[in-house]
């Protein structure tokens, strides 16, 4: 093809995108396009003819939508380490909609883990401890429930005192961990 003429592309259709008219040229030939979804748009021939463009925007906002739904339908478990990580390990997953719920909607996700293992949601005063003491690891049987910060303190100042891994001292006794 020689430079300055270009092929006629006027009624092909690309992925979502149909050619209306050439718009102009200003070193790239430019089209006038309309999306299935009914939005015109102008832009260069050859990257719709290419796949580079294959829509308005749309496709890609409904790919966007799609993936967050389906993130949102799985169960914590499925969803691995998604969400926000803090710098001392936690891991806070996205859950507006929840009464524990951050400002900006974040959960502890050891939080929902041990909600999940109990069957109920924790109380404001429960404190979930990590057996393995592994902030990233919350595993239903690596997670314990205590009434209260009291007898989670005691637990780990009993470990410090006698030299002990506290992962050792696992155990679920109704008067120290809530296991249902």
């Amino acid at each position: 093809m020689k430079k300055g003429t270009y092929k006629d592309l006027t009624g092909q259709k690309y992925n979502r995108m149909t050619l209306l008219s050439l718009d102009r040229i200003d070193g790239h030939a430019r089209w006038l396009c309309r999306c299935d979804c009914g939005k015109e748009v102008v832009v260069r021939g050859h990257e719709v003819v290419s796949g580079k463009i294959k829509s308005c925007g749309c496709f890609s906002r409904e790919r966007k939508v799609e993936r967050i739904t389906a993130w949102s339908k799985l169960p914590y478990k499925e969803k691995g380490l998604s969400g926000r990580k803090r710098s001392d390990g936690y891991i806070y997953l996205r859950r507006p909609d929840h009464p524990a719920a951050s400002t900006e909607g974040y959960v502890a996700a050891h939080r929902i883990a041990a909600e999940e293992k109990i069957g109920r949601l924790l109380k404001q005063n429960e404190v979930v401890h990590h057996w393995d003491e592994q902030p990233t690891n919350n595993a239903p049987a690596n997670l314990c429930v205590f009434r209260s910060n009291s007898p989670h303190f005691r637990l780990h100042l009993y470990a410090k005192r006698h030299g002990i891994k506290i992962e050792t001292l696992k155990f679920d006794q109704p008067w120290l961990c809530l296991s249902n």
